[in-house]
């Protein structure tokens, strides 16, 4: 018995080690699962559409009437993925990716005109 316990504690330990090396040593790809666990859960897929010449990334997913959910200063499309899980089952979900917040392409950045179109 000493030993099983003694195993699964080394284990354990192994395993916390390996994932907090990955959390701190790769953030990115760390967030990237996390992301990808949500949008799974939330049933829905991430798309892209032109709009006057700028890839505009988005999640849709469900079926049913439509909402839109459009996040806040300083946010992302990535906030709602957690709520989505729960509409989608009822309403087709759409989270626009809002240019110059979030992760937007590389090419917006400086070229992103801020101001009444």
């Amino acid at each position: 018995m000493k030993r099983i316990g003694i195993a699964a504690v080394l284990v354990s330990a192994i395993v916390g080690i390996a994932l907090g090396v990955v959390y701190h040593g790769y953030p990115q790809a760390a967030l990237k699962a996390i992301n990808i666990a949500y949008e799974w859960r939330a049933g829905v897929k991430a798309k892209s559409m032109e709009i006057d010449g700028y890839e505009v990334p988005y999640y849709e997913g469900g079926e049913g009437e439509t909402l839109v959910l459009i996040h806040g200063f300083g946010d992302s499309m990535v906030s709602f993925l957690q709520t989505s899980a729960f509409l989608t089952e009822k309403y087709r979900v759409i989270l626009p990716g809002v240019r110059g917040l979030g992760k937007p392409p590389k090419f917006w950045i400086g070229i992103i005109p801020f101001g009444p179109r």
